[in-house]
Parts: structure tokens; C-alpha cells; sequence
């Protein structure tokens, strides 16, 4: 059985901020969409 990534959304209007915390999800498995506003 094939493991599948989590999905998650994220919504930060910090451009840097949201790009940090993108980057440290993909590194944990994760399947990001970063909004940036909502």
C-alpha cells in the first residue's frame, strides 16, 4: 500500500513568513496550497 502525502491549505499574508513555513511542510510530507489571503 502506497503512503500518501498529507494535504494541508495555508493561508498567511506574510509573503516571507508563508514561504518559511511552505518550505518546512513540504519537508514533512506534506502537500501544501498557500493562499495568501483568504
Amino acid at each position: 500500500m502506497e503512503e500518501q502525502n498529507k494535504k494541508i491549505l495555508l493561508v498567511e499574508d506574510d509573503p516571507n513568513f508563508g514561504t518559511v513555513l511552505k518550505d518546512y511542510l513540504i519537508m514533512n510530507d506534506y502537500d501544501v496550497v498557500h493562499a495568501k489571503n483568504g
